[in-house]
C-alpha cells in the first residue's frame, strides 16, 4: 500500500471513530445539560425535542413552563396520591395507585392528539403514567423531570385544592343576562400571608371554534368597574372546565366572576358566558 493510501485510511478510521464518540456523548447527555442547566441559558426550542425510545419526552422545569405557556389545549397530569395538598396550577388529578388514569384510558376520554405533561414526586410514578399514555395512542407526552420536588425548587408556584380549605368564599356562577350557557362554582380563598387563591370548575358548551377560549375574569365593582384576566380555562377529559389562578395580592374589592369566551387574547372580556358573586 502506498504512503498517501495509508494517511488516507488512517485519515478515515480516526474520523468514525470521533464520530461515534461523539455521537455517543451528546446522547447521553441530560436534558438539563442541553437546556443550559438550571438558569436556562442557550436553551433549545422544546420543538426540537424528541421523544426518547419509550415515547415520551423528559423536560426540565424551566421547559415545562415554556410548554405550558406557549401549548394550546395542554393537559397537566398529576399522577400522585398528594394533589390536594398541592399541585401545578390548572393541572387534573389521575392518581396511579387507585387505578384512575387506567379507568379515564380505558373510557377513551384522553384525546390521543392533545398535548400531556405529566409529573408525580416520585420518578417511578411519573415513568410509569407517561408510558401508559404512550402505550394507549398520546402522540405527544411530556414528563416533568424531577417531578414536583424540581418544581418547587425551581421557584414556580403551585396551588392547593383550595375549595377544601377553611376560610374560602363561594360563588356559584349561572348564565349571563347578556346570553350564555353554563353553570359553575367558583372559590376564593384571601390571606395576608399568601395573598389571594382562586379556582373555577364549571360546565360550558364544549363547542368552541378554531382559535377561541374561554378566560376567566375578576371584576370590582366598587366605585368604576375594574377587572383583570385570571387565565384561559382547561377543559378536563371528564368534560369540565378547570381555571386556578394566584396572586400575591389579595384584590379584596374583586368580587364578582366572570367567564367569557374569547376569540383573541388582548385582555379585553368579549362574550359573557357565565358569572356570579362571592
Amino acid at each position: 500500500m502506498k504512503k498517501d493510501q495509508l494517511v488516507l485510511v488512517i485519515f478515515i478510521l480516526v474520523a468514525l471513530v470521533l464520530a461515534v464518540v461523539g455521537y455517543y456523548w451528546y446522547s447521553n447527555k441530560t436534558v438539563k445539560e442541553i437546556n443550559g442547566g438550571v438558569d436556562g441559558e442557550d436553551t433549545v426550542d422544546i420543538r426540537d425535542l424528541r421523544p426518547s425510545e419509550k415515547g415520551y419526552t423528559d423536560v426540565s422545569p424551566e421547559q415545562s413552563v415554556e410548554i405550558i405557556e406557549d401549548t394550546d389545549n395542554l393537559l397537566i397530569v398529576d399522577v400522585s396520591p398528594h394533589y390536594d395538598d398541592g399541585h401545578l396550577l390548572n393541572s387534573v388529578n389521575y392518581y396511579l395507585g387507585d387505578e384512575a388514569l387506567d379507568q379515564a384510558l380505558s373510557e377513551g376520554k384522553f384525546d390521543e392528539d392533545r398535548t400531556y405533561l405529566v409529573y408525580c414526586h416520585v420518578d417511578s410514578a411519573s415513568v410509569a403514567g407517561a408510558e401508559k399514555l404512550v402505550n394507549a395512542g398520546m402522540k405527544n407526552v411530556y414528563r416533568l423531570d424531577g417531578n414536583y420536588s424540581a418544581w418547587l425548587e425551581a421557584g414556580y408556584p403551585i396551588i392547593e385544592s383550595i375549595y377544601k380549605e377553611s376560610g374560602v368564599d363561594t360563588a356559584n356562577l349561572s348564565a349571563s343576562a347578556r346570553g350564555g350557557e353554563g353553570r359553575g362554582v367558583a372559590y376564593v380563598l384571601r390571606s395576608e400571608e399568601d395573598g389571594l387563591k382562586h379556582m373555577v370548575k364549571a360546565e360550558l358548551p364544549n363547542d368552541l371554534q378554531a382559535g377561541e377560549f374561554y378566560e376567566g375574569w375578576l371584576v370590582s365593582e366598587s366605585g368604576s368597574v375594574d377587572f383583570f384576566s385570571t387565565g384561559k380555562m382547561t377543559l378536563l377529559p371528564e368534560g369540565d372546565w378547570l381555571l386556578e389562578y394566584i396572586s400575591e395580592k389579595k384584590y379584596n374589592e374583586f368580587n364578582y366572576v366572570v367567564i367569557t369566551k374569547e376569540k383573541t387574547d388582548d385582555g379585553e372580556p368579549e362574550t359573557h358566558v357565565i358569572e356570579g358573586r362571592f
